[in-house]
């Protein structure tokens, strides 16, 4: 009894010298560990829901698909994809986060000769992520995308099914945005479970994410040139590099969260490079750039690209459910392209390079094979020719 009356008045005396931010971070971990020992056994039920939520698969396969499906929503997603992940990256360099598999350990050293539990956080094969931890990419950036994903859904739902209504019923409303609240709950869970990230991350990156996305669907995104995306690409590139040498030249190492990964991570085979800062910068640039280097290709296929570049191709439906089914093809075989880690450089170059084809491949290349296909092979399930956008 007077070892757990020691005990509890140490921790107490310790939890008092913890500054506000280092409190946060201990009760954060008492939740994640909390969580790990709820779910233990069960833990890959959630872990997949953290596959799901990964902001990549919005470059490859959200975006292949909506872009095949509506033209104008799919630009809209990856520039909010883009935007996204880009103020992700800003944020995560100049708010300098720890992530809990990190932090657990180094707390564990800096409690080593005291009495009461400190609380300890399990790795797993996805933990080890090497961007910093503040905010939550997975609750900033997926979070936005599947909404606009609901919102496509009932105004195409509003358009096609209940075209003699002004909008969907409310039940359907109600069982989209349930579902949805439901899967972006899961995967804010699933990033807890797997030691990623801490409670107040997750709730940094979700209103982020939310108000990106408010401010972006007051734009029209669809009628910006192929200069306008070069440049832009150029700036965001520009504004996060002079930030990563600012914070060098300020003393500090802006990839440390790389070297924490490498150092704490329990597996080396567990340490994620394709999650480090440098590599989603290369992918974001790429994936703004091949989005307007296609439109440019698609629209100068067209003919006449300076008296088009304001109107897109209308595609009947059996061709766009084509595009889509070849974008998904496609994304499956970019998913199993194997880039080399070593040398570093050469992997952030090579992921720019990939994530450029993409986009050119989905918007100027996919719908001309789908409409050869549709054209050789007989859909009489969609010989309504339909415009969905």
């Amino acid at each position: 009894m007077d070892n757990l009356s020691t005990s509890a008045v140490e921790e107490r005396l310790f939890m008092n010298n913890l500054s506000a931010m280092e409190f946060i971070n201990w009760k954060g971990l008492q939740l994640v560990e909390g969580i790990q020992n709820l779910m233990s056994g069960r833990e890959e039920h959630l872990f997949a829901w953290s596959r799901y939520g990964d902001p990549a698969k919005l470059f490859l396969i959200y975006f292949p698909v909506l872009f095949s499906l509506s033209n104008k929503w799919g630009i809209r997603l990856l520039w909010m994809g883009v935007m996204g992940e880009w103020l992700n990256l800003c944020l995560k360099w100049m708010l300098h986060g720890d992530r809990p598999y990190m932090y657990a350990i180094e707390l564990a050293v800096m409690c080593n000769n005291e009495s009461f539990p400190v609380p300890h956080v399990r790795q797993y094969p996805m933990t080890c992520e090497t961007g910093a931890g503040n905010p939550s990419g997975h609750a900033m950036i997926t979070g936005a995308v599947w909404c606009i994903l609901v919102i496509v859904t009932l105004k195409k739902l509003s358009h096609h099914v209940w075209s003699n209504s002004t909008r969907c019923p409310n039940v359907i409303y109600f069982i989209l945005w349930s579902t949805f609240a439901v899967c972006y709950v899961l995967v804010c869970m699933s990033r807890l479970s797997l030691g990623a990230h801490f409670p107040h991350q997750i709730l940094g990156g979700a209103i982020c994410g939310f108000a990106l996305l408010f401010g972006l669907l007051r734009f029209s995104l669809s009628h910006i040139g192929v200069v306008s995306y070069i440049k832009a690409s150029a700036v965001l590139f520009g504004l996060a590099y002079i930030e990563y040498m600012a914070i060098q030249c300020l003393g500090y190492d802006p990839d440390w969260s790389v070297t924490k990964a490498i150092e704490f991570c329990n597996n080396q085979e567990w340490v994620h490079l394709n999650t480090a800062p440098l590599h989603t910068l290369a992918r974001l640039c790429g994936a703004l750039l091949g989005l307007g280097l296609g439109l440019y290709a698609r629209d100068s296929m067209q003919g006449d690209y300076y008296q088009k570049k304001h109107h897109h191709p209308h595609y009947p439906c059996d061709v766009r459910i084509v595009s889509a089914v070849l974008s998904a093809v496609l994304y499956h075989y970019a998913e199993k392209i194997y880039i080399p880690m070593d040398p570093i450089k050469l992997f952030y170059i090579a992921a720019f390079v990939k994530h450029t084809i993409i986009p050119i491949l989905v918007v100027a290349v996919v719908p001309r094979v789908a409409s050869f296909l549709a054209s050789r092979v007989p859909l009489s399930l969609f010989s309504k020719k339909q415009n969905v956008d």
